[in-house]
């Protein structure tokens, strides 16, 4: 009977086990900067009349990505009350007070991410591809 003996296995379990963080570590990243990147746009094209609406757009968590069935995600978005009413109009209706308003939409949301989509792309592939140009460079591959 002949006996094979595999060397190097807990080395590349290592190896592959750092690369599987520092991907997590460069996914997250990413995330974060195209999220920042489209609260900006948002804010670019919201309404304002005194900017608490444009300053109340907030990335969350702000300190941290999500993540969903292993993807990470953030949330742009904004806890004022009226944030609907601009986004999508408000007409002919009467609030709780008894006021009717006829409010067209101002969307801001959707076309910031419509309007930039490639960059955000662009954004989140100069991530992995400027890390992976400086691991090339340190000799980590």
């Amino acid at each position: 009977m002949t006996d094979i003996e595999i060397t190097g296995v807990d080395q590349t379990i290592e190896a592959i086990s750092k690369q599987l963080e520092l991907k997590k570590r460069q996914a997250t990243a990413a995330v974060r900067l195209a999220g920042n990147e489209y609260k900006n746009d948002v804010q670019k094209l919201a309404p304002h009349k005194t900017g608490t609406y444009r300053r109340s757009i907030h990335v969350e968590p702000t300190s941290g990505v999500m993540y969903d069935g292993g993807q990470p995600y953030v949330l742009v978005g904004t806890n004022l009350d009226y944030a609907k009413r601009l986004e999508y109009g408000f007409w002919n209706m009467v609030d709780r007070i008894g006021r009717r308003f006829f409010q067209r939409a101002q969307p801001h949301f959707r076309p910031a991410l419509d309007l930039n989509r490639e960059k955000y792309i662009r954004i989140m592939q100069g991530v992995f591809d400027r890390n992976s140009d400086e691991m090339l460079v340190e000799g980590e591959y």
